[in-house]
């Protein structure tokens, strides 16, 4: 393989084909890329998000803990309200995208150190907690 590599530089020089290497590019960080676009600040504070709550999600032994049983006292609340205010500087600007979106259902899942999940608690009450207007009616019958 060497061989071939160096045949052919040489097939190169002796055609006179000029060769040049082009710079290396500069990337800027992410931080730096677009520090003010929404959809980085969602990402942003969906990471933020996710890694508060990172400890209450699963059991010592690694199992997955429902939503409803996590204890949301042991979450990171530094990251949660960075993460929070993050989320309202992007519901300001106006301009949802998917990672804002995930975020915001994120930082309301994390609003509420020990509250319960809206699911499991109307699971608890016998389906009370479902809107009246989003049962299925039945129609009258005239007679």
């Amino acid at each position: 393989m060497a061989q071939r590599l160096v045949r052919a530089k040489g097939k190169i020089r002796d055609a006179g084909i000029r060769t040049r290497c082009r710079p290396t590019p500069s990337f800027p960080t992410g931080s730096e890329l677009m520090p003010d676009e929404p959809e980085v600040l969602g990402l942003l504070a969906l990471k933020l998000l996710v890694e508060a709550r990172r400890p209450i999600r699963t059991t010592v032994d690694g199992d997955l803990v429902s939503l409803a049983e996590q204890d949301r006292g042991r979450c990171d609340r530094t990251l949660i309200a960075e993460g929070q205010a993050i989320v309202r500087r992007c519901l300001r600007r106006d301009r949802p995208g998917p990672y804002q979106i995930q975020a915001a259902i994120n930082a309301v899942h994390s609003r509420h150190p020990r509250r319960p999940a809206a699911s499991a608690r109307s699971r608890h009450r016998g389906g009370a907690g479902v809107p009246r207007g989003d049962r299925p009616h039945r129609q009258r019958r005239r007679t």
